[in-house]
């Protein structure tokens, strides 16, 4: 048994030796005229290299275990269809990640897609897609389709790839998980005279994972001259029942834009300047945001022009993750439509989360500067900054009725509007504002910081400064009994107007009561929080245990106070209070003596041995050693 055991493991490594020797290397054009003749001839493990040239071939990979390569990269190697209405690379035969295409950019396909995949996973890396046209159907540049297909795609350019009436510009994913690493979206583009969605990519149905990835200038473009109804969805990326991943991507300048000519009935819709979402709970993380537009165009004599979410568009119950992102300059355009949203559009049903992002410098004609949250949204945002945004009514948040999002640790700088210049809150609408901050927000009509119009809002523990409307400069509140707001533990200074301005219209002191604090100036603000340092003592939100009107945490911070254990208190406080002791009575706590060597305590007992010692300890030797740490 062990005599056949050896032998069966000798041939099993004669024949790996075997095929590992015959891995050849087959080069085009030196040994084989064409590409796919090398494929033909190769076998598992073989390398098809490819010299400088252009190539006018389609190649099908065959289910083969081979890398395909050039020599001198995709600058230098050119993959041209022979004919129109044929992909140029083809892996349709359950190819694995061991197929391997390298190098090439793969050019000008017509009435097919430049790479269609099908239940298949290969690699691809270091190519460009692009200049691939399609009259009808999804994805120009590549098709993702089949059974459980997983592709992966490393340091590639799409670019410049067209459809002219479908989806997906650059790419369709219709099935599986198709990973992009590194990877280049521009000037890709998907139009129609009816639904367009997805610029540079189409996911329906099929995953995206993409990190570090750029997506800049893609467009979906709908026109629609006659009756009936035009929609451009994602002028990036569109997502469709499947849940997506983005992480340390950017989009810049991409744009979603649905025109509809002078005559006939319909409407036309303009959703998602970079991302339009339905259904699922996609991810994105730490990625940038910028000068993405949303934008329906107004044509003299009709009026059913709409845009929603300068960047982002969430409908039919998504609930998406955005973390550590930023969204600069996104717009909702176009004067004289309704537009909704510069930066985010919230449909009823959608919720996710928001945190630690950025808006800065985004406008929406109509309505939400930043975000725009339709009946029965319910999205968190917090951690947030929203600055400089701008909108008809609420500069940086509109909130339409029965919506109930969540507001925590927000901060709205600079935002403006006829009414709410940071929020606007309108019927019904059950929301909480927590621990927020709204500093030189303005209002050129009414509600300098928040606007609520029949709505039981909550405003608690947030911080309003020098805020300015002519008609409730923090506040301006429109209601009827149960839909006033309630506020609680909020504090306010140097806002517009005499302190009757201020809070304009019936509110609720909130239990528990009387913890508003609105004085007429900050005064002093030693910590730059945006509240006087008398206000922050008074409300507690600051310890003044000297009782010499500045917070301790400046008194520490300036030097006129010590704080050697590091506890947020003055030293002298610590010692008053018999928090800490202080027995040689030299305003230093015994433990701050003992811990930076200026006095001793060689028995550990926490006291410097200059203090057991008066006690009563021991010292026959007067060294200033208690005798007990010392040997007979």
């Amino acid at each position: 048994m062990a005599r056949t055991a050896f032998f069966v493991s000798v041939c099993t490594v004669a024949l790996s030796f075997a095929a590992a020797v015959q891995a050849a290397d087959r080069l085009v054009p030196a040994q084989y005229a064409t590409i796919q003749a090398a494929i033909t001839a190769a076998q598992a493990g073989d390398a098809v290299v490819v010299s400088p040239g252009t190539y006018s071939e389609s190649i099908n990979l065959g289910g083969k275990a081979i890398t395909v390569r050039s020599t001198t990269g995709a600058a230098n190697a050119f993959l041209i269809a022979p004919s129109a209405n044929t992909a140029i690379v083809s892996c349709i035969s359950s190819e694995t990640s061991a197929t391997v295409i390298d190098g090439f950019t793969i050019l000008n396909s017509n009435g097919a897609p430049g790479v269609k995949i099908t239940t298949a996973s290969p690699t691809i890396r270091n190519c460009i897609v692009q200049n691939c046209q399609l009259a009808t159907g999804n994805g120009a540049g590549l098709q993702v389709s089949g059974t459980n297909p997983n592709p992966s795609f490393s340091n590639c350019y799409f670019i410049s790839n067209r459809t002219a009436s479908g989806n997906g510009g650059a790419a369709s994913l219709t099935s599986g998980v198709s990973t992009f690493a590194n990877c280049y979206f521009q000037s890709n583009e998907a139009n129609s005279d009816s639904d367009c969605r997805g610029g540079a990519v189409h996911a329906a149905g099929g995953r995206m994972v993409a990190t570090s990835c750029s997506f800049t200038n893609n467009a979906a473009r709908g026109i629609r001259g006659g009756t009936g109804e035009v929609f451009s969805r994602g002028g990036a990326v569109c997502i469709d029942g499947v849940a997506c991943a983005f992480t340390d991507c950017s989009f810049a300048s991409n744009l979603s834009w649905a025109q509809k000519g002078c005559c006939g009935s319909g409407t036309a819709r303009a959703y998602g300047g970079a991302i339009a979402e339905f259904t699922t709970q996609s991810t994105y993380i730490r990625t940038g945001f910028s000068a993405n537009t949303a934008d329906c165009t107004y044509v003299s004599g009709y009026n059913g022009a709409e845009s929603f979410g300068g960047a982002m568009y969430f409908a039919s119950s998504a609930d998406p993750i955005i973390d550590t992102c930023t969204f600069t300059n996104c717009r909702a355009l176009p004067s004289g439509s309704g537009t909704y949203g510069g930066a985010i559009y919230y449909e009823g049903g959608c919720g996710g989360t928001t945190s630690n992002c950025t808006f800065t410098g985004c406008t929406s004609i109509t309505r939400g500067g930043a975000l725009h949250m339709d009946p029965g949204a319910f999205p968190i945002v917090r951690d947030c900054t929203i600055s400089n945004c701008t909108s008809s009514e609420g500069g940086g948040v509109y909130v339409r009725e029965s919506a109930t999002p969540l507001f925590l640790r927000t901060n709205f700088v600079a935002c403006s509007a006829p009414g709410g210049g940071g929020i606007r809150v309108q019927d019904n609408s059950n929301i909480l504002i927590d621990s927020c901050r709204f500093t030189g927000c303005t209002a050129t009509s009414d509600g300098g910081a928040i606007r609520s119009n029949y709505a039981a809002i909550s405003v608690r523990n947030c911080i309003f400064q020098s805020n300015t409307s002519p008609s409730g400069s923090i506040v301006r509140s429109y209601g009827d009994t149960n839909r006033w707001p309630t506020l609680s533990g909020n504090v306010g200074c140097d806002n517009s107007g005499a302190s009757t301005n201020w809070l304009v219209g019936t509110w609720f002191d909130a239990p528990p009561y009387n913890t508003n604090n609105f004085v007429a100036t900050c005064g002093n603000d030693c910590n730059s929080n945006g509240i006087g340092d008398t206000q922050e003592i008074a409300i507690g939100l600051a310890f003044d245990c000297n009782a010499n009107g500045i917070p301790d945490s400046c008194d520490i911070t300036a030097g006129t106070a010590r704080d050697c254990n590091g506890n947020g208190r003055p030293d002298s406080c610590d010692i008053a209070t018999g928090v800490a002791l202080d027995c040689n009575t030299n305003s230093i706590p015994d433990s701050c003596d003992i811990a930076t060597g200026t006095a001793y305590d060689c028995n550990s007992n926490g006291r410097p041995d200059s203090c057991d010692i008066a006690a009563g300890a021991a010292d026959c030797t007067q060294d200033g050693i208690p005798d007990s740490c010392q040997a007979d």
